[in-house]
Formats: structure tokens, C-alpha cells, sequence
């Protein structure tokens, strides 16, 4: 048997696929937010509250995933890739559930009722953020074919382009969060200057939500490039 193959082997049996459990998980928090921001706008609080202690559960549950996953990483005698950069990209996936916990919480905390000006945006910017989640979890599901394929051939190929779509979508993500900054710049005089800045924290971190995913599809990417 080759080193290659034994290696392969090794990682065959690394925490790869709890890996993609927890990120799984990140995401099943992340779309809730969807469903979230429809209640806030609809002003219906007892649902929202309701959505707000799902994404909390799951939150939790990709903590204890998280701390899974590090105990297998720091066992594990052979990786072909970078310990660093998994670790790296485990801790940008678990960001994303604290990122939508966080998310829920501002706009929970005060029952904030965003401008009437931004609603349809809020909805667009909210799907857009949870889109690119969508598409690193994507990335992260062919881990199994990347083994089988020893690394290399037309599925390498494939998930540098799903890595450029995930690219796009962020930039795209970027440009909605832009125009409801602005938007809300010429709201500000309207609404409770706490607001207006619990606002401005909401805005941050669905952006960063994207960016989160973001970061996982360039992690993943950069690892099978430097095999």
C-alpha cells in the first residue's frame, strides 16, 4: 500500500463527517432566520420568540458538535491537510450559529421594528446571507467524493467553481448590506437613536454570516489546493 493510500485510508476514518453534521447544524440555525425576520415584520413576537429559542437549540447542539469535533482533531495521528485549517474552518462554520443566535437575540432583546422603508431588503439581505450558507454546506458535503477521488480530477475542478458561486453570492450579499445602511442613514431621525444603532449591529451580522461562509468555502478550497 502506498502513503498516499494509507493516508487516504486515515482520513477515510477522520471527523470529517461530523464535520459536516456541525455544519449542517450551523446552517439548520442560520435559515431559521428567514422565518424570523417574516415574524418581526409581521410583528408577531409570540412567533418570533418561538423561532428565536429553535435557533438557540441549534446553536447549543453545534456547540457540543464543535467540541466533538476538536477532541477527534487533536486524536487524529494523520491528516492529509493542514490541522490549522480545519480547526480554521470549524470554527468559521460554528460562527455561523452564533452569528444567527446573536442576530435573533438584538432584534428579540428590544422587539425591534425596522423602518417600514426596509422591509422588502431586510427579507431579500436576510435570504441572500442564508443562500451563501447554503452553498458552503454544499462545499462541505463532497467531502466524501473528494476522498474517494484521491484529491484530484474533475470533482476538484467542480468545487473551485462552487467556490466562486459562493464568492459571488458574497459580494452580492455586500451590496445589499450597502444600500440598507443607506437606507437607514436617511431613517435615523425617525426612529430611537438605541435602535438605530441595534440596527446597524443586525445589519453587521448578517453580513457577517456571509462572510463566515464565505471563509469556509476559500478554507476548504485552499486545503485540497495545497495537497
Amino acid at each position: 500500500m502506498s502513503i498516499r493510500s494509507a493516508l487516504l485510508g486515515v482520513f477515510s476514518e477522520s471527523p470529517f463527517k461530523l464535520i459536516h453534521e456541525h455544519m449542517h447544524v450551523s446552517v439548520s440555525s442560520a435559515r431559521l432566520l428567514n422565518d424570523l425576520m417574516s415574524a418581526v415584520l409581521a410583528a408577531d413576537w409570540e412567533k418570533a420568540h418561538s423561532i428565536q429559542r429553535e435557533i438557540s437549540q441549534l446553536e447549543s447542539a453545534a456547540d457540543r458538535l464543535q467540541r466533538q469535533v476538536n477532541r477527534r482533531l487533536h486524536h487524529e495521528l494523520f491528516l492529509p491537510v493542514s490541522r490549522y485549517d480545519v480547526l480554521s474552518m470549524v470554527k468559521s462554520q460554528d460562527a455561523i450559529a452564533n452569528q444567527a443566535e446573536d442576530i435573533a437575540g438584538y432584534i428579540l432583546g428590544r422587539k425591534i421594528g425596522f423602518p417600514t422603508s426596509m422591509h422588502k431588503g431586510l427579507v431579500r439581505f436576510v435570504a441572500s446571507a442564508v443562500s451563501v450558507c447554503e452553498e458552503a454546506e454544499k462545499i462541505i458535503g463532497k467531502q466524501d467524493l473528494v476522498m474517494q477521488s484521491g484529491f484530484k480530477g474533475p470533482l476538484i475542478d467542480e468545487i473551485e467553481e462552487m467556490a466562486d458561486v459562493i464568492h459571488k453570492l458574497e459580494h452580492e450579499n455586500d451590496r445589499q448590506q450597502v444600500e440598507l445602511r443607506d437606507l437607514l442613514m436617511t431613517e435615523e431621525k425617525k426612529i430611537s437613536p438605541i435602535d438605530a444603532m441595534f440596527m446597524y449591529k443586525v445589519l453587521e451580522r448578517i453580513g457577517n454570516l456571509a462572510d463566515s461562509a464565505h471563509h469556509i468555502g476559500e478554507k476548504f478550497t485552499l486545503m485540497l489546493v495545497s495537497l
